[in-house]
């Protein structure tokens, strides 16, 4: 994923680049907690991934990866 950087005031190029997947992470974990903070009541996370693998988006064999990452990403947030 391409991220823009910056752009002069007179538009005529844009500094961009492919940051590293630890940034695309914490984007994607700030935004998910943003989503569980709107509906508290309600596991977001849970939920996207239970859609996902009901879709076979997801190789049979990485789910329980997936599911790892979900139980440790909810213990992080949780502050277990």
């Amino acid at each position: 994923m391409r991220i823009a950087f910056s752009v002069p005031k007179e538009r005529k190029y844009i500094r961009s680049g492919y940051p590293s997947e630890p940034l695309l992470a914490e984007a994607a974990a700030r935004q998910m907690d943003e989503f569980q903070t709107l509906t508290p009541d309600i596991n977001v996370m849970l939920d996207t991934l239970k859609h996902e693998l009901d879709s076979s988006l997801l190789d049979q064999g990485q789910r329980d990866k997936v599911v790892f990452r979900l139980l440790l990403s909810q213990a992080y947030r949780c502050g277990v």
